[in-house]
């Protein structure tokens, strides 16, 4: 698999169509990767490691590190592989078997039915398993360099969020154009909670909370 990174939203995606898969913008397969300005004028710079995160998706690595930056949040996977393999991938844990996989390929909203009724085992998956990678913060363009490293490292502008959603560990967060991004807190959640709402509350005063039922 190919995966190139979306110049509008700033995600690693497999084009459909020649459009990007997480915001529906047009592609163009001779544009090159934007520069390491570009980036850093739209990424800002490094703040601090929030903790460790689960994300729902399928093609990418999963389990990684959630930091927080001057204009929005960066994810860096666990383990940067050159190849994604199958450990990578959270799976439920049922027997219904590969057709289930199909329709989740087809809807997205059945996926989400998996991301919040499955069960993971805290013990195996938790913050102080995740040892946070090396990271020189005095690095310049510290932030693009990472984004440009490997195709497991998302970018989250602070500007595409729209509302958001929290339930103790999994949080939702909506974001216009681009697809909505699901993730869950593998350590202690209630100061990740803390340190969230308060990023997303003066950095981006337009997003707004939705009430759980």
């Amino acid at each position: 698999m190919t995966f190139l990174l979306c110049r509008h939203c700033l995600g690693w995606v497999e084009p459909i169509q020649h459009r990007c898969a997480l915001c529906g913008e047009m592609i163009d397969l001779s544009d090159p990767d934007p520069s390491p300005d570009v980036l850093t004028e739209r990424m800002g710079f490094f703040e601090e490691r929030m903790g460790a995160v689960q994300l729902l998706r399928n093609e990418l690595p999963q389990i990684g590190h959630w930091y927080r930056a001057t204009k929005g949040f960066l994810f860096l996977p666990h383990e940067l592989r050159n190849v994604v393999d199958e450990e990578t991938n959270w799976k439920p844990q049922s027997s219904v078997g590969d057709w289930w996989s199909l329709i989740k390929s087809m809807m997205p909203q059945a996926a989400l039915i998996d991301w919040l009724t499955h069960r993971f085992n805290e013990n195996h998956w938790n913050d102080a398993l995740l040892t946070p990678p090396e990271i020189d913060t005095q690095t310049p363009q510290l932030l693009a360099r990472l984004l440009m490293r490997h195709p497991g490292v998302l970018f989250i502008e602070h500007t595409t969020i729209s509302q958001y959603r929290n339930r103790k560990r999994n949080w939702t967060l909506y974001r216009s154009p681009a697809r909505t991004i699901h993730l869950r807190v593998l350590g202690e959640w209630r100061e990740f909670q803390e340190r969230m709402e308060s990023t997303l509350k003066f950095t981006h005063p337009g997003s707004a909370p939705v009430e759980m039922l």
